[in-house]
């Protein structure tokens, strides 16, 4: 009779190295019942039961990119056991791009993820709440947050902005490279997309890259409320320089690209009757019917061949979106608006 000695089980610790992890992860391979689990601000995790000269492949849930960004940057990678079931016998690089683990040696049996510091909204101009998915919680930052000092693995993270003034074109992503550099995450878009598309073709629009710093877009936009009567309205962002005489209403509000502005839930049923706005796809707003509130979310973009802000419109790149609304107050009397936003800065 022939007896197969067989697999001896392997134990691999997994050390996040300062990364917090906050969207968390699992470990998949051979002879495991289940995921191992990564669980998000867990720094060490042990990968037990592991097989002699398999290899296992370690998944963080921050990194799923959307269908505009393909998976460059991304933070997954392998690792393969050694025959002997005694440490790692090497690991993969993460996407295919990326070396994830920090001074590894071969037959080592802990995987220290590379981890490089980084500082995102350097220039405090994302005042919106936000979070950024791997690396801050959701509902965590209020607005007006300061500077983000944080630890981050290679890999890309979305910046997902609360407010969701667009339909998600208010949010991009961002890539960190083996060296901890940051950079912008490109689209795989084409270049002749038509006009008033709504689609951004690289992040680099949505911020500044300097070395470990992310300086996100942002200019400070005037908007006008002239309505038939006075009216509530929660901003996107904090205001400032407010002065309301009766209907109408005059302020500034910072705004990052992609967009922000009011809603004015003095409205109850109403329809965009004018204006230039278009909705993230890229239809015109006017003719839009809702049951409660008006909505004015101008989609603000940047230039950036022109290093100019502008907002794109029904009539292609303006430096003024307007939106007009009419219908009923919450109380039922009639009630008629008309919201002007303008880049002072750039206005002609």
């Amino acid at each position: 009779m022939v007896w197969t000695a067989a697999a001896s089980a392997a134990t691999v610790i997994l050390d996040c190295n300062g990364f917090p992890n906050r969207s968390g992860g699992q470990v998949t391979g051979p002879g495991l019942d289940a995921p191992i689990s990564l669980p998000a601000g867990v720094q060490k995790v042990t990968l037990a039961n592991l097989q002699s000269g398999a290899t296992y492949d370690v998944d963080f849930f921050h990194n799923a990119l959307d269908a505009d960004h393909p998976t460059q940057g991304s933070s997954d990678f392998n690792f393969v056991v050694a025959a002997d079931g005694k440490g790692v016998e090497s690991v993969g690089l993460g996407g295919g791009v990326f070396s994830m683990v920090a001074d590894f040696k071969r037959g080592d049996s802990t995987l220290k993820l590379k981890t490089f510091p980084i500082l995102y909204n350097a220039n405090s101009a994302q005042t919106g709440s936000y979070y950024i998915l791997g690396l801050i919680d959701a509902h965590t930052l209020p607005e007006n947050s300061s500077p983000q000092k944080l630890l981050a693995i290679p890999g890309a993270y979305r910046v997902d902005n609360l407010y969701n003034s667009n339909g998600g074109k208010e949010d991009f992503t961002f890539v960190v490279n083996a060296e901890g550099k940051v950079g912008p995450a490109e689209s795989s878009l084409p270049p002749d997309a038509k006009s008033t598309s709504v689609i951004f073709r690289s992040s680099e629009e949505f911020a500044e890259f300097n070395g470990a710093e992310v300086r996100p877009r942002a200019t400070t936009v005037h908007i006008k409320i002239e309505a038939s009567a006075a009216v509530n309205f929660n901003p996107t962002h904090g205001v400032t320089n407010v002065v309301a005489i009766a209907g109408t209403v005059d302020l500034d509000i910072p705004m990052a690209v992609g967009g922000g502005g009011l809603n004015l839930w003095s409205f109850g049923t109403n329809t965009v009757t004018g204006g230039n706005l278009i909705t993230p796809d890229g239809d015109p707003e006017k003719g839009i019917k809702r049951d409660n509130d008006y909505f004015f979310y101008p989609l603000l973009r940047f230039d950036l061949d022109k290093k100019q802000f502008y907002f794109l419109t029904t009539e292609g790149a303006t430096q003024t979106a307007i939106g007009e609304a009419e219908g009923a107050a919450d109380d039922g009397s009639p009630l008629k608006a008309k919201v002007t936003a303008t880049i002072p800065s750039q206005a002609k």
